[in-house]
């Protein structure tokens, strides 16, 4: 067994305090020493893509609109966005944003041709859970949540070439409020003071009607379809933006 003099127990004690007082090693960061980074953030969004009305699920010899036409187009989109993120890859951001959409849908005979574009302004809430990816910079982030959409504005103009119908009735329009799960993927570069993101994002509505019948508002045959719901049954843009810490 190992005795220490009192003088030499003395100097054991002293030297664990000092090997415990310390500095630890830390992880490399890019923020200056003893500035923790803020876990909120503040940004804008601006973006555009795709957006799509599938060709309508109608059954054989029921009523359907221009021949069960798709309608495909473009549309943009810009607003603000924020973010709270308590761990470095995690947090929740929540973006407020204006869209607006044209899709166009055609259907053609052997005596005239019928063009229709649908064109609509929205308001889009979206709450997303964000995970990110530090292993390099720029960051991978993937993020996941609901989007409410409401359609503030909407309308339709009509292209007919050939011999029209006198009896057909105008295209009425009217808008819905939507939910759509949305999927986003994109990358970060952090170049200290600010961020700059980069996605694309896919969204999804699960509730825009499916037959002819349903997209009409008070659908009561050809004679009498009603307004037409303008929306889409999905969407897919590319984001730019820009992020500030506060």
């Amino acid at each position: 067994m190992i005795q220490l003099k009192p003088l030499q127990l003395i100097g054991l004690i002293a030297l664990i305090g000092l090997v415990a007082q310390a500095p630890q090693p830390v992880f490399a960061s890019t923020d200056p020493p003893g500035v923790q980074p803020s876990p909120f953030e503040v940004g804008a969004l601006i973006g555009g893509g795709l957006y799509q009305i599938n060709t309508p699920s109608d059954p054989p010899g029921s009523t359907t609109f221009l021949y069960g036409s798709a309608f495909s187009g473009g549309g943009f989109t810009l607003g603000a966005t924020g973010a709270f993120s308590p761990r470095s890859w995690i947090g929740v951001e929540l973006d407020l944003l204006y869209s607006w959409s044209s899709v166009l849908g055609l259907a053609e005979s052997s005596s005239v041709r019928r063009e229709v574009t649908f064109t609509e302004h929205a308001l889009r809430m979206a709450l997303l859970a964000r995970f990110q990816l530090d292993l390099f910079n720029p960051s991978i982030e993937l993020a996941f949540g609901p989007e409410l959409a409401w359609s503030i504005g909407a309308s339709a103009s009509e292209v007919v070439t050939g011999t029209v119908n006198p009896d057909d009735p105008p295209i009425e329009v009217t808008t819905q409020l939507s939910l759509l799960p949305v999927f986003q993927l994109g990358a970060c570069l952090d170049l200290g003071s600010f961020a700059l993101p980069v996605a694309v994002r896919l969204g999804w509505n699960l509730f825009y009607p499916e037959t002819t019948a349903e997209r009409f508002e008070g659908f009561n045959g050809p004679e009498d379809p009603g307004a037409f719901i303008v929306g889409v049954d999905w969407y897919l843009v590319g984001l730019v933006g820009v992020r500030f810490g506060l």
